[in-house]
């Protein structure tokens, strides 16, 4: 077998070339420059391809075709677009449009906030204004998405353009034209909300794996590297040794030594200073240990992609394990079941089409994984280390 490098920010990896048998995709990955680093976990997806995760950054994916990972899945475009009528035509009724990215594969992105709803009396040209721009490479493409007057559940792509940068654009389709183009539904047979359907993987979750069908991603990842600064009354927060990146905002920072967590705005990357949501009530502190993590009550939650679809992940697409005190280590794929491992404990997730309507979890053993490189599969046997032995 071959092997292939590739760069992950600042890490080299070192992935082998997939078998015909699926043989494991892991040689080894070594961080240039950072002596503590946060493992990535790797994963083979049966339908060609690398993911992998590491709890802090992005899931990123390769191909096994270009010579680096991507992030997988594309932000939703910021701000609201503008909707207005003009010319005298035979248009009429009360419309709102939304704008969505797709990228080289056409996969969207999640949908943009939705126009102020305008009524239109007799118009031609419909014009569409502050229509948002990308600002991440991989977007390709941009689609304008426009009711049909009397509902609000189905939006049909309009207007789909290669023109990035453009932020205005006209439109003379009538809601008969539009109609036989793609339609983007609002929201599903049960009432849910599929505004975020084509949402990205949580980038706080380090375990991954595959399993009939979907990608599954468990346990978090509290970010401890270094000190920070806290000042009595500030918002303001610097690190020293440490190495935070965007994908921080929005978790919690907790100092030790001081209960209280505070919900992180924003992360400067280059002069490694948080600003926090709320003053600093603690003690002012210039080299306080610290974590940054996501709350409690998402460490045992398990979220999944659609089937099939490892770059599309609904943000309803989750289950609760038991809580134990403990989050979870691993995700050990099986024939038949995912086994979801703890520190000392293992359970066993099992579905038959959809895990929303047909998944169970179980207590399985008292006995857990140290960590998702803690696991192996020989034949019919599977092997894991504990803290146990």
């Amino acid at each position: 077998m071959a092997a292939i490098a590739a760069t992950f920010k600042n890490r080299i990896l070192m992935v082998q070339a997939l078998g015909e048998d699926g043989s494991d995709v892991l040689l080894g990955n070594l961080m240039a420059g950072e002596p503590d680093f946060y493992p990535l976990n790797f994963c083979h997806w049966p339908g060609g391809g690398v993911f992998i995760a590491d709890g802090i950054n992005e899931v990123h994916f390769w191909d096994g075709l270009g010579p680096t990972f991507k992030p997988v899945g594309l932000a939703a475009p910021t701000g609201t677009p503008v909707i207005a009528g003009s010319g005298a035509g035979t248009i009429s009724g009360d419309y709102i449009i939304r704008v969505r990215f797709l990228d080289v594969d056409d996969n969207p992105s999640p949908l943009s906030s939705a126009a102020t709803s305008v009524t239109m009396a007799s118009i031609a040209t419909f014009t569409y204004s502050s229509i948002p721009t990308p600002t991440d490479v991989r977007v390709k493409k941009k689609q304008i998405l426009r009711n049909t007057n009397g509902q609000t559940e189905t939006f049909y792509v309009d207007t789909e353009t290669t023109d990035l940068a453009g932020t205005s654009f006209t439109s003379t389709a009538t809601d008969y034209t539009i109609s036989s183009n793609e339609a983007v539904p609002i929201f599903d047979d049960e009432g849910t909300s599929l505004l975020n359907f084509w949402a990205k993987p949580p980038d706080y979750k380090p375990c991954i794996a595959a399993h009939r069908g979907r990608l599954f991603l468990a346990g978090q990842t509290p970010y401890t590297r270094g000190h920070c600064n806290v000042t009595f009354g500030s918002t303001s927060v610097t690190g020293t040794g440490t190495g935070w990146r965007s994908t921080l905002a929005n978790r919690l920072l907790q100092v030790v030594g001081h209960d209280t967590t505070y919900t992180v705005s924003s992360v400067n990357e280059a002069t490694q200073t948080i600003t926090l949501s709320s003053q600093y009530r603690g003690t002012s502190n210039t080299f306080a240990a610290y974590q940054v993590k996501r709350a409690d009550s998402k460490r045992n939650v398990v979220v999944y992609s659609e089937a099939d679809e490892p770059h599309i992940w609904p943000d309803v697409n989750d289950f609760v394990v038991a809580e134990t005190g403990d989050v979870v280590t691993a995700l050990i794929p099986t024939d038949s079941f995912l086994y979801i491992a703890f520190r000392g404990s293992l359970y066993r997730f099992t579905f038959d089409l959809n895990p929303a309507l047909d998944g169970s979890v179980h207590f399985f053993s008292a006995r857990g994984c140290i960590n998702q490189r803690c696991w192996a599969r020989l034949g019919d046997a599977l092997y894991i280390i504990d803290h146990l032995g």
